[in-house]
C-alpha cells in the first residue's frame, strides 16, 4: 500500500519507519527539513510520567491569583471572558479525581514504555546513540512545594510509577551543580533521554530513505 505521512518531525519520521517495516510503500511530506520543526526545539525527554491532566483538582481555586500575578503562566483578556466563559465551565468541571485517575490511566498506556519504544524504533539505525535510560528529577524550593505536589507523586506511584524523594543535599550528592538549588527533588526513576533531538531526526530520516522511502519538501494545503 502506498501511503503518505505529512510532517517530518519525531512523529511523522516514527510512523513512516513502522509502516515501512510492515512492507508500506511510504512517502514523507513537509514544508521544512526533516526534525527542524518542533522536534528540534524540544528538550529530548522521554518523559514517562507525564500522564496528568493540567485539569487536576483544586485548579479553579488557583486561578484568581494567577489571573491577577503577572509572573503567572495564566494571561486572560478579560473581554473575551463571556465568549470564553462556556467553555471554561466545562473545561474546569473535568478537574475531579475521578476524571483525573481515568485519563492518567489511559495515558500511562500511551507513555510508560516511552524509552522501549524510543529504543524499538532506532533498532538497526543510527538514531540508538541518541537514546540514554535516565531519571526524570523535579526540583521544588521548599517543603510547601512539595507537599502541594504529592497529590500528584500519589497518581503516578498508584499507577506504578516509581518516584523516590530526597532532600536537596541527597540530590546535590549526585548532581553538585544544584547544590543549595532545592529543598527537595522527587526522581521519578526508569525514564529517558534524547541528547539530540535534531540529529536523533535526521539519523531516523537517512534511516527513512536507506530503506526506499521518498520526502517532498512542499505544503500540504488540502
Amino acid at each position: 500500500m502506498k501511503c503518505v505521512v505529512i510532517g517530518a518531525g519525531i512523529n511523522g519520521l516514527s510512523t513512516a519507519i513502522w509502516l515501512q517495516r510492515f512492507d508500506h510503500d511510504v512517502t514523507l511530506v513537509d514544508r521544512a527539513e526533516p526534525g527542524a520543526g518542533t522536534s528540534y526545539g524540544n528538550a529530548g525527554v522521554l518523559a514517562a510520567g507525564a500522564v496528568l491532566p493540567v485539569t487536576v483538582p483544586g485548579l479553579i481555586t488557583k486561578i484568581p491569583k494567577m489571573v491577577l500575578s503577572k509572573h503567572s503562566p495564566l494571561f486572560l483578556r478579560w473581554r473575551y471572558l463571556p465568549r470564553l466563559l462556556p467553555f471554561l465551565m466545562k473545561y474546569l468541571s473535568f478537574g475531579t479525581k475521578k476524571h483525573v485517575s481515568h485519563f492518567a490511566q489511559e495515558m500511562s498506556y500511551l507513555l510508560g514504555d516511552s524509552y522501549d519504544q524510543h529504543m524499538a524504533l532506532a533498532q538497526g539505525t543510527g538514531a540508538a546513540r541518541f537514546i540514554h535510560p535516565d531519571d526524570y528529577c523535579h526540583g521544588y524550593d521548599s517543603q510547601a512545594a512539595l507537599d502541594a505536589d504529592l497529590p500528584a507523586i500519589a497518581f503516578r506511584r498508584a499507577l506504578g510509577y516509581q518516584i523516590d524523594i530526597e532532600t536537596g543535599a541527597e540530590f546535590a550528592k549526585t548532581d553538585p551543580f544544584h547544590q543549595g538549588n532545592f529543598s527537595h527533588v522527587a526522581r521519578h526513576k526508569n525514564h529517558g533521554r534524547i541528547s539530540d533531538p535534531l540529529a536523533y531526526s535526521r539519523a531516523l530520516f537517512a534511516h527513512f530513505l536507506d530503506q526506499g522511502g521518498a520526502f517532498h519538501k512542499a505544503c500540504v494545503s488540502d
